[in-house]
């Protein structure tokens, strides 16, 4: 029956090759999903602890004149050289590599909003953040934390680019000394200086008129008109960095409507 035989065997063989590119098939397909960028659903929103009270001390050199905001082609010049701390600073990963700031005071929760939305003019997705409530204080946005080591940094800048279509609270640009103030967009980059001490450096714009507005951490600016800002060099700061633990770019308030993108922090040695 040799006829047989090499029937039997042939198709045998025919067999084996069929499982084995099927096996090969469906590794190639787990490889190309393992490859797939992340997904641009953003997750639900997580608590984290409200911002602090600002430290005055942690600042007080940073010069308005030095934090003013930019168009794109001068945010790209000021961090020329620099290199990008925040792998994903346009969410288009979504929010994959970002914790969720989400701050609703127990006494008034109001309703927070954060959200990735297209925006006319931008490519990708932007961040939009928002609060409606009657009366205190909150904020949305995002966060990196982290253990910068930044003894060995010359330059050390953050930015941002925002549209703002409004901001309302109990301390709006931080017209009152001693309380935490409010911004429709904010950057707070917190670090241990040098001596070991928590410090803070932060800024916001708002729009609209806020009389006694504080002029060193906050600018005015023109409803919504997307405009670009970059820190002067967190490194000349009288209480000069030694390690960044958290920066966090947010909306605070009892009410605020603003959209975010180009979130970063730049290091040059």
């Amino acid at each position: 029956m040799p006829g047989l035989t090499e029937t039997t065997s042939g198709l045998t063989r025919t067999a084996t090759m069929r499982i084995a590119a099927s096996s090969l098939a469906v590794l190639g397909l787990l490889l190309v999903t393992g490859c797939r960028p992340p997904s641009l659903e953003y997750p639900a929103l997580n608590p984290a602890p409200p911002l602090p009270a600002r430290s005055r001390n942690a600042s007080a050199s940073a010069g308005a004149s030095e934090a003013t905001t930019l168009s794109a082609a001068q945010a790209m010049v000021a961090t020329e050289g620099l290199r990008p701390v925040f792998s994903n600073p346009t969410f288009d990963s979504g929010l994959s590599t970002w914790i969720v700031y989400d701050f609703k005071p127990a006494s008034s929760p109001g309703t927070n909003v954060l959200e990735l939305v297209p925006v006319i003019g931008r490519s990708g997705q932007s961040l939009h953040v928002a609060r409606t409530s009657s009366q205190d204080s909150g904020g949305s946005g995002v966060t990196q934390r982290m253990s910068l080591d930044c003894t060995h940094f010359a330059t050390l800048r953050a930015s941002f680019s925002a549209s703002v279509s409004f901001g309302t609270g109990a301390n709006m640009a931080g017209f009152r000394t001693g309380v935490a103030a409010d911004a429709p967009v904010m950057v707070s980059v917190k670090y241990v200086d040098i001596s070991g001490k928590d410090r803070e450096y932060y800024h916001g714009l708002y729009t609209g008129d806020v009389p006694g507005a504080d002029a060193v951490h906050f600018q005015q600016v023109s409803q919504g008109q997307w405009v670009s800002w970059v820190s002067p060099n967190l490194m000349d700061l009288p209480d000069k960095p030694r390690r960044i633990t958290e920066v966090t770019f947010s909306g605070h308030g009892s009410a605020f409507d603003s959209i975010l993108d180009d979130c970063q922090l730049w290091s040059g040695t």
